[in-house]
């Protein structure tokens, strides 16, 4: 059994008898003609749309669905173009026809049938697509301002592109978004809308949607449902009020995990408790430059160093340098230029964190007969778990490296580990070793004596000489997962 899996298997365990796991469709419902597949990437890439016709040629939707029955059955129409604003489309059967660069102005799409179909360059500002349906729609570079999707299906739809454009006051309220997919980077090439205020999705089905890569910033999601769902770390605390129904699967980079909702509210509850969710109503410069960034790890390094300050405060450990002077420093940040401020604010955050971790997550030597597991230190939310043991195997699966460590009632230290570095080796551990010994892992303990580095392995058949872990620190962990952690770690 794998790591992953004996995560996955110990969070459906973990799932209370209490909630309810409502079944959500696993894959798309068939599409004879979608726009969203035969568009490609945001950027163009594989693209296998047909020519377009020109827009201009068309006065009423109805001339377009006219059209639509005349083409093969499968085959995508792109109308590029043309103006078809504050027109009432009616029942009619748009489906598998992409509107690129159109004009959409006030349309009214109430009961349209559009399978498959797509708004790619269009502006949809103040259209209504409510009861519409729009299975597989692709939403690409839109401008969905004001836009009223209240009751649309839109399952196993897809938004991304548009970081231009506008989706302030979009209203989703009660659509069927299950299996929905926003894509967005980071770059005024593939990033989503960055306009974004004020959006309504109460009571919106998003089972198995992907959520992760769009900050909701400034959503209402009373009643939304999640189930299987997958979120980023960053955006654990933007869905108040939300009905969790089953397993959500949280996401840092590439790596995911599932999470039972169980164990998702204690997190969500022990990140909120920090008070660095203070990108709800970011009010300063400071706030507004982090809670705003396209970077959501900004975010995540704000909110993991005001929860290690808040646990030296009710632990009375002396800090240095002072947090004053850390406010200080993050606030000189946000006078340099936007690019700047942001590498400048991660520097600092970056830096204050490690030294935070090295004198706040302190612990006890190993104790003979003792156990342990460690996690990379810039693991998402580490700092947040340390009284939380039922997180150990989600910290487990989302740290780029983790060690499993049991001192036996000699001196001997018998070790699992995963270890991988920033160019991307990976190694393998499985050793048993003597504390301070030469042989096999030569280890350091830190001055703490919580913190592990992996500097060399002698052993080269295993692990590859350069392959370092960097600093670890120790989280806690029940034994039952401990076992099945390191039970899986032995089976590779």
């Amino acid at each position: 059994m794998s790591l992953v899996s004996a995560i996955v298997l110990m969070a459906q365990v973990a799932s209370p008898t209490n909630v309810v796991i409502i079944p959500a469709p696993s894959t798309a419902p068939p599409v004879a003609r979608s726009c969203r597949l035969g568009a490609g990437l945001v950027d163009g890439t594989g693209s296998v749309l047909p020519a377009a016709i020109d827009g201009r040629k068309f006065r009423t939707f109805a001339a377009v669905a006219a059209l639509r029955k005349t083409v093969p059955v499968g085959q995508i129409i792109v109308i590029e173009g043309g103006d078809l604003s504050r027109q009432n489309v009616g029942a009619i059967d748009l489906s598998g026809v992409c509107f690129r660069g159109t004009k959409l102005v006030n349309t009214i799409w109430t009961r349209t049938k559009g399978l498959g179909i797509g708004f790619i360059d269009a502006d949809l500002t103040g259209a209504r697509f409510d009861q519409v349906l729009f299975d597989s729609v692709l939403f690409r570079n839109a401008t969905m301002a004001n836009v009223n999707a209240s009751g649309a299906r839109l399952v196993f739809g897809q938004l991304d592109g548009g970081w231009n454009a506008s989706m302030a006051n979009l209203t989703l309220d009660n659509a069927l978004m299950i299996g929905f997919r926003f894509i967005c980077g980071v770059t005024a090439t593939d990033g989503c809308p960055f306009d974004r205020k004020r959006i309504s999705m109460r009571g919106t089905d998003l089972s198995e949607a992907k959520l992760s890569s769009f900050a909701f910033w400034d959503t209402a999601f009373n009643g939304a449902k999640l189930n299987k769902t997958e979120i980023g770390l960053d955006q654990i605390t933007q869905f108040d009020g939300a009905v969790i129904n089953g397993p959500i699967t949280l996401r840092s980079g590439r790596k995911t995990a599932d999470i039972s909702p169980a164990d998702f509210m204690t997190l969500r509850t022990k990140v909120a408790n920090t008070g660095a969710d203070s990108c709800a109503s970011p009010t300063t410069p400071l706030l507004r430059t982090i809670c705003e960034s396209s970077q959501s790890g900004l975010q995540r390094l704000h909110r993991d160093v005001d929860a290690l300050y808040q646990s030296s405060a009710g632990n009375g450990s002396k800090l240095s340098p002072a947090q004053t002077s850390y406010q200080a420093a993050l606030e000189s940040c946000v006078t340099k230029g936007e690019a700047t401020a942001r590498e400048c604010l991660i520097k600092e955050m970056n830096e204050r964190r490690d030294i935070l971790i090295t004198e706040m997550l302190r612990a006890k030597p190993l104790e003979r007969g003792g156990r342990a597991l460690y996690v990379s230190n810039d693991t998402p939310f580490v700092s947040t778990s340390a009284d939380t043991p039922a997180l150990a195997p989600l910290l487990t699966a989302m740290s780029s490296s983790y060690m499993l460590v049991q001192k036996d009632k000699g001196r001997t230290l018998n070790i699992r580990a995963s270890i991988s570095d920033a160019a991307g080796n990976r190694c393998s551990v499985l050793d048993n070793t003597k504390a301070k010994s030469a042989e096999g892992i030569a280890m350091r303990i830190w001055a703490t004596g919580a913190d592990f580095k992996v500097e060399e392995n002698t052993r080269a058949n295993q692990c590859a000489a350069n392959a370092q872990s960097g600093p670890l620190v120790r989280i806690p962990v029940t034994d039952a997962d401990f076992d099945a952690l390191w039970a899986a770690a032995e089976a590779g």
